[in-house]
């Protein structure tokens, strides 16, 4: 077992490729490092200059989320809402749990399941508790960034998921030389960074008041983006948009659609296909994730205000507009989705813990018995890794599991490796054949029992 008090520092996180490229440590007075995206489509924390010393690096290790020296998610969220009636281990602190829809406006039909990511900053923007919204929203150069909308007109325009890397360091000189008060919407990771960044800056805390997280899976390099649209027949060397969750009238909330778009000479093209029809995109298998994402243990956003994720459950699956699961640990957002249900704004029941577990069942899977795994692997090979709340471990899993974390972690890495050759070839058919036998694989690992396979051998073996 590792030492709880091991170094592992924001060179080590650059160095051994744990960095998801949230760009908090570009805050940092004279930071040395810059967020650019590198070969792969990911945003990368860069050395742009050889200044270090003590004092600077303690501040930097201080606000990254993935260093040893940093609060981890059990620290934050103690200190934020240790306050609250409820704990489970999984889902953390809480004061509410919701499923269900918004009724009101276009909210649902526009967003990428029940609606609420979006009505929520709309209302935190109607009942002055904020000034602006931080969100991903929609860029002709970049394709999406993290900008800020100050009114819900520009919140709706922000709707959708996005399964496309960002970084905050625009956004955050933006917060730091403003006097206004923010939400910040964001996956763990970065909700988390948020909060370490405010322990070490008053500024921040003092403008930063919600935080609004979001049920991750893992973050996806810019090459999902262009292999989808390179499978739909379009020139990614042109500017395209894409929409990743196009709702599919007469499907269930998770068979929705995938929409490129671009414009033409005489109008816009459009192309929507199935998702699921398309190979690649099974998040199980985490074609084009960050590594970083591979050493993360956090699924609801603990350090969040609010949670909000895709009801994936037999009772709203469905529904083609989709539903939501919703984690509430503040009181006022609480009271915010309570005043709204008696209103009818909005459609919701009251889950019991399990159904918000069972909602996210892969993810806690993949995200604490793989994560316990994968740390094991590490230590074994002697590798520098962070210090995680899952402890290393080889003997929670059987044999066809050890196998699937294996394949993933592969899969991961061959998703790179292949896309990049088939772009310098201009043939999409080269990257699918290379992958195929890699998924043939994994697939063929999650239909099986190699525990009984090999005591069938053994018994084989022992009888001749």
């Amino acid at each position: 077992m590792r030492p709880e008090n091991e170094s592992f520092n924001i060179l080590d996180v650059i160095e051994n490729d744990y960095c998801v490229g949230c760009g908090v440590c570009t805050t940092v007075d004279d930071s040395p490092i810059k967020i650019l995206m590198n070969e792969n489509g990911q945003y990368q924390a860069t050395i742009k200059n050889d200044f270090f010393n003590n004092e600077l690096i303690s501040n930097l290790n201080s606000i990254c989320p993935f260093t040893n020296e940093s609060e981890n998610e059990d620290q934050i969220a103690k200190r934020r809402f240790s306050d609250l009636p409820k704990f489970n281990p999984k889902i953390g602190f809480y004061d509410g749990l919701f499923a269900g829809f918004v009724a009101e406006d276009r909210y649902r039909k526009e967003g990428s399941s029940g609606g609420f990511g979006s009505w929520l900053c709309s209302e935190l923007l109607n009942q002055n508790y904020v000034d602006e919204v931080i969100h991903i929203k929609p860029d002709e150069e970049e394709k999406f960034v993290f900008g800020v909308s100050g009114s819900v007109e520009e919140i709706k325009r922000g709707s959708k998921s996005r399964y496309y890397p960002v970084e905050m360091s625009e956004v955050l000189e933006y917060v730091r030389s403003s006097d206004k008060k923010f939400a910040i919407v964001g996956i763990p990771c970065f909700i988390k960074a948020t909060h370490l960044l405010s322990n070490s800056n008053k500024d921040f805390e003092s403008k930063i008041l919600f935080r609004i997280g979001l049920v991750c899976g893992h973050l996806k390099s810019k090459f999902y983006a262009d292999m989808l649209a390179i499978k739909m027949d379009y020139n990614i060397q042109n500017p395209y948009d894409i929409n990743f969750r196009e709702k599919l009238e007469g499907k269930t909330a998770n068979r929705y659609g995938t929409k490129v778009s671009c414009k033409t000479d005489s109008g816009t093209r459009s192309t929507v296909r199935m998702t699921n029809e398309i190979f690649g995109t099974k998040w199980s298998y985490g074609f084009f994730k960050y590594n970083a994402c591979d050493y993360c243990d956090d699924v609801l956003a603990e350090t969040a205000d609010i949670t909000i994720g895709d009801a994936w459950l037999p009772e709203y699956i469905d529904d083609y507009l989709g539903s939501n699961i919703i984690v509430s640990r503040n009181k006022e957002l609480t009271s915010l989705i309570n005043v709204a249900k008696k209103e009818k704004r909005v459609v919701v029941d009251s889950p019991e813990e399990a159904q918000i577990i069972e909602s996210q069942a892969g993810g806690f899977r993949h995200r604490h018995d793989g994560l316990a795994y994968r740390l094991h692997l590490k230590d074994r090979s002697g590798l520098k890794r962070p210090i995680k709340r899952i402890k290393a471990s080889s003997t929670k899993l059987n044999l066809s599991r050890k196998m699937i974390y294996m394949l993933r972690m592969k899969i991961r890495k061959k998703s790179f490796h292949y896309f990049k050759i088939a772009l310098k070839k201009s043939n999409i058919d080269y990257f699918d054949n290379r992958m195929k036998n890699w998924v043939i694989l994994h697939d063929f690992a999650s239909k099986i029992s190699l525990t009984k396979i090999i005591n069938k051998l053994k018994k084989i073996v022992k009888w001749k």
